[in-house]
């Protein structure tokens, strides 16, 4: 943070978009896939047998499948910025503006964390945490990592500028 910029908070470093990335790959080869066995399902050169079918139900439910971890993923929210009115700006790993949270709206934050598997090399179980952010009209949530890399991010929500004092 630079002298005079506004405090910003972030859940995630930049390589966060990593993920995301490597997944919409996957996700458009999968969308050019489905349109390539429509086409030549409607052109009669594939069997529109069980077979052909199946293969394309089982692409279609890929296809859906990244669809909704992509959105999700990019829905989380990476960094919060403080606004000088004391409003949170609330930004997407791609910086996507998500939303802004006014000062005087009531809103609850929970620290949450829960022990999961990553198959890295070997398979091993690590603690993720993050933060969600909850409002009358939304609750947000911010991107999954590991506790020590969100843990002053989340101390910080609880001190001034964040907390709504000084």
């Amino acid at each position: 943070m630079t002298a005079g910029s506004a405090p910003r908070l972030e859940f995630a470093g930049v390589t966060s978009v990593i993920g995301p990335a490597v997944l919409a790959l996957f996700w458009l080869l999968g969308v050019l896939g489905v349109v390539g066995v429509a086409i030549s399902l409607v052109a009669g050169k594939l069997a529109a047998n069980g077979e052909g079918l199946g293969g394309f139900a089982l692409l279609l439910g890929f296809v859906g499948a990244m669809t909704y971890v992509l959105v999700r993923d990019l829905r989380a929210v990476r960094t919060i910025t403080c606004a000088a009115d004391g409003a949170w700006i609330l930004r997407s790993p791609i910086g996507v503006h998500l939303g802004t949270i006014a000062a005087e709206t009531p809103r609850k934050v929970r620290a949450l964390q829960r022990k999961v598997w990553m198959f890295a090399n070997t398979a091993s179980r690590y603690t993720q945490s993050w933060v969600e952010i909850e409002t009358e009209a939304r609750t947000y949530r911010t991107c999954k990592s590991i506790p020590k890399a969100q843990a002053a991010a989340i101390a910080a929500l609880r001190r001034p500028p964040f907390s709504g004092g000084g």
